[in-house]
């Protein structure tokens, strides 16, 4: 004869995993409860919103637009990044933000925005600090984001693997503050406004 366990001797049964986690059973007795884990993903969305108005600057918006092309059908193993320099007040956000919202459907998993606050009032983002957020914004735990830049940027470099993503790093002050934050493989795609030239960035990357 087979005893059920009273009501009083049930304990609830809670699993955690993804969406590919498989559950086998006999008799299940009490609540089951199946939550998310931390690798669960949803894209971030987090440009700035769009000038109303936009005119002009065709030809840049051009080279922008082949930048993506090229990301998109060569056979270079790098992640395409393009560095939009000049004066303050020539209008390298609003273009990087324009041509970001016009080409953001080819990036569905995700598009990435950073103020790396290097010009003007108040401190410099550290690209540590930088890392951070963006390890938040794309949904790793706390607990398992590293304490140094180099275990940042691993993870970083590891989880936009075989991912596209849109990153916008805006305000850069030196190519030292934007190596850290560049994927290591190709499928992003990034662009990074400055003051600067950022020339030993366009000498590496």
């Amino acid at each position: 004869m087979r005893r059920e366990p009273s009501p009083s001797t049930r304990n609830d049964l809670e699993i955690t995993g993804d969406t590919g986690t498989a559950i086998q059973a006999g008799v299940v007795h009490g609540g089951i409860q199946i939550r998310p884990s931390d690798d669960t993903y949803a894209p971030p969305r987090q440009l700035p919103m769009d000038a109303a108005v936009f005119v002009n600057r065709e030809t840049y918006l051009a080279n922008l637009d082949q930048l993506l092309q090229t990301g998109r059908t060569g056979n270079d193993p790098r992640t395409a990044v393009s560095a939009i320099t000049g004066a303050p007040g020539v209008g390298k956000t609003a273009l990087a933000v324009h041509w970001a919202h016009r080409v953001r459907k080819h990036f569905t998993d995700g598009q990435l925005y950073i103020d790396l606050q290097g010009h003007g009032p108040g401190t410099t983002l550290e690209a540590a600090q930088a890392l951070e957020g963006i390890l938040r914004a794309l949904n790793v735990a706390a607990h398992r984001i590293p304490q140094d830049l180099d275990g940042r940027a691993a993870v970083y470099r590891s989880i936009l693997t075989g991912r596209r993503l849109l990153i916008v790093l805006d305000n850069a002050n030196s190519a030292d503050q934007v190596r850290p934050l560049l994927p290591g493989s190709s499928g992003s795609l990034v662009i990074v406004t400055s003051r600067s030239a950022l020339a030993g960035l366009v000498a590496r990357e």
